[in-house]
């Protein structure tokens, strides 16, 4: 008899807020405090919106999510921690998980709240769906694309693969690079 699916819930499908992203997008200043509207884009068109409010001024400060999730409002504050760097310079920022407790970078959409990966039960990532001979297919697959880029480098038309009559360091690395990744071939000993 088969095996029934369990259709686990997909960490990539999944909406999520980075603080990597509300740094590249000027949001997340020290002593300072910013409101303002974070969208999610598939398609070139907004599928989600929340309202966002971040305060800096207190250290290490806080970030107030305002949406609606299936047609009821949710209103609630995420705290940030602030932990040294281990190469001393300055202090790294980590959301405060309101579930869980946990600190991290990211912080996924599951049932209405955003939460750390580990409050999210039986979730998976997209690959760890695929059976071993589909993996096996995409690694292989990922091989043959790394190839073609290698194939371009070694034949663009501006390279310069030869200087003063040997050749140039650049193009000996990307070639030496391609002779490894190329599966193995007959003619290489003829």
């Amino acid at each position: 008899m088969a095996k029934y699916s369990t259709n686990p819930t997909l960490y990539d499908d999944c909406l999520r807020i980075s603080l990597s992203k509300l740094k590249e997008l000027g949001y997340v200043k020290s002593g300072c405090h910013f409101s303002g509207t974070l969208n999610w884009n598939r398609n070139n068109r907004v599928i989600a919106s929340i309202s966002i409010s971040i305060n800096m001024e207190a250290s290490p400060g806080y970030i107030g999510l305002e949406y609606k999730s299936n047609d009821e409002p949710m209103k609630y504050i995420i705290w940030l921690d602030a932990v040294p760097s281990n190469l001393n310079r300055g202090n790294i920022l980590y959301f405060v998980c309101p579930s869980t407790g946990y600190r991290c970078r990211y912080l996924h959409l599951y049932h209405g709240r955003f939460v750390h990966r580990k409050a999210m039960d039986g979730a998976m990532y997209q690959s760890q769906t695929y059976s071993h001979k589909t993996r096996g297919l995409c690694k292989h697959l990922d091989n043959w694309k790394h190839i073609e880029a290698l194939e371009g480098k070694l034949s663009n038309k501006y390279a310069k693969k030869w200087y003063n009559g040997q050749p140039t360091k650049r193009y000996k690395k990307v070639f030496d690079l391609y002779r490894q990744s190329r599966p193995f071939s007959i003619w290489d000993y003829y």
